[in-house]
């Protein structure tokens, strides 16, 4: 069973979940960092993570996003770490920076390229929904490449929306500071750090006919009780 979790967002400029894109009933979301919805939505990360390997992570991200049901369910979270602000919870794995790791890194600049952290979902099959939606709102954006940290599980649910990823090098979790003590059994499943390219994912998904289903959804007016 899990956590109960509920709280009444403004929509608008006070806004505590502010949505940004639609498909099939559900919404993409940005959190307003420093509110109570913030703290729903990590603590619905942590739930997860503890449910699923034992896990205790200490959460840090600069950006949450949300996916949400018509009625205001939440669905799916996932933390967004911008590489030109700072360094990268997974470049703790690597020799190098991130942007001398990706193929063709010749031409690719930190600026271009975001984290995807802490991804935790409830419902099955969430990454069809939520997949497309953080591409489209990652395209807006300009960003280039997203990195990422995880199990093959993770790896498979791209490969089905056809979105390439490619993998960088084994996360070893001996190479945190905690060695890793506070992710459970998480790294028992062998999560490797991971990139793909945004533009190639966009153009997967558009030959799949998915983001064509896409809308954006106004940000003003009304209430969200976001429940989970």
């Amino acid at each position: 069973m899990h956590e109960s979790m509920q709280y009444l967002p403004t929509i608008g400029a006070n806004a505590e979940v502010v949505p940004h894109l639609g498909l099939a009933s559900r919404q993409l979301c940005t959190v307003r960092s420093g509110t109570n919805a913030e703290q729903a939505a990590i603590r619905f990360i942590q739930s997860r993570f503890l449910e699923s390997y034992g896990a205790r992570p200490k959460l840090q991200v600069p950006r949450l996003m949300t996916l949400m049901n018509r009625d205001c369910k939440l669905l799916a979270a996932v933390g967004l770490r911008d590489a030109a602000s700072e360094s990268l919870f997974l470049e703790d794995y690597l020799d190098q920076p991130i942007e001398d790791v990706i193929p063709d890194s010749a031409k690719v600049t930190r600026h271009q390229i975001v984290e995807v952290a802490h991804l935790a979902g409830l419902e099955p099959g969430v990454s069809r929904y939520l997949f497309p939606l953080l591409t489209v709102w990652l395209t807006v954006h300009e960003v280039q490449w997203i990195a990422f940290t995880g199990t093959a599980h993770l790896r498979n649910s791209f490969d089905r929306l056809g979105i390439r990823t490619q993998i960088i090098d084994r996360a070893d979790p001996s190479r945190l500071p905690d060695k890793g003590r506070a992710w459970g059994r998480y790294y028992d499943q062998g999560p490797m750090v991971m990139v793909a390219h945004v533009p190639s994912g966009y153009t997967a998904l558009t030959k799949l006919g998915v983001l064509r289903h896409i809308h954006s959804v106004p940000s003003a007016g009304g209430h969200y009780e976001l429940t989970a």
